[in-house]
């Protein structure tokens, strides 16, 4: 597992209501209504393209994570300017969403 996540208690250890998995790019139709749902009792990961909107910023007071091998995969710094998101991996994916009450796949 990543240095920035679980054993740090960094935001991994608390359990989501929803956990949104977002994989769809900034502008993207699903990403604005996935944005229009976050609740603060809610998580979100950015997957794939989804994690190009870090360069833009993001405003929200859900829980934000990133995964890690996809940033690597698009030359963005884990952080990229964003502060208080969370880069996990695969393992740590797996772990939020078996910690969530629901999970939606945008």
């Amino acid at each position: 597992m990543s240095e920035s996540s679980v054993a740090d208690g960094a935001g991994m250890a608390s359990r989501h209501a929803v956990l949104h998995i977002l994989n769809k790019p900034p502008g993207h139709a699903r990403t604005r209504l996935c944005f229009a749902t976050l609740a603060a009792t809610d998580a979100l990961v950015l997957i794939e393209d989804a994690v190009l909107a870090l360069a833009s910023g993001l405003e929200t007071s859900a829980a934000i994570y990133a995964l890690g091998p996809d940033l690597a995969a698009r030359g963005l710094a884990a952080d990229n300017g964003q502060t208080g998101v969370i880069v996990i991996d695969y393992e740590e994916l797996v772990a939020l969403a078996a910690g969530a009450d629901k999970t939606v796949s945008w």
